[in-house]
């Protein structure tokens, strides 16, 4: 179980990315798919009537044949995709953000990732981090 003396201590001995008061966000990568293939070159193979990709293998079976036939495979859909990635949760410490995915990362469909955001013109997260920090016995 964490303190408030415990976070406050990682908060001041972290690493903090070069960041004045940073924002550790878990986020996810998501896809939209359906972007036409001439605007966004990633392609995937999707299962016709699902929006499901076919494994890795088989897609690069179906792209080489549609490189030399220009048909898309009976039963499948080719189609451009663009990928982001998504917030999910904020964290004052590094640890607290991969805690988070190893506990809850099987409950993700995407990749997840730590990115360092910021709370510059944050008085609110400024504030709640100089609490944190100035815990000894909270």
């Amino acid at each position: 179980m964490f303190n408030l003396a415990a976070i406050g201590e990682r908060i001041r001995t972290q690493d903090n990315r070069f960041t004045a008061h940073p924002i550790f966000e878990v986020q996810e990568q998501k896809r939209v798919y359906g972007i036409d293939t001439e605007y966004d070159p990633k392609i995937a193979w999707l299962y016709e009537d699902e929006s499901v990709e076919v494994e890795a293998r088989t897609a690069r079976l179906f792209e080489a044949r549609y490189q030399r036939t220009e048909d898309e495979t009976r039963g499948y859909r080719r189609v451009g995709y663009h990928e982001y990635w998504e917030y999910v949760q904020p964290f004052f410490t590094e640890a607290g953000a991969q805690r988070y995915i190893e506990e809850n990362g099987h409950n993700h469909r995407g990749k997840l990732r730590i990115y360092a955001g910021s709370g510059y013109r944050n008085h609110e997260w400024q504030a709640m981090r100089e609490f944190l920090i100035g815990c000894q016995k909270c």
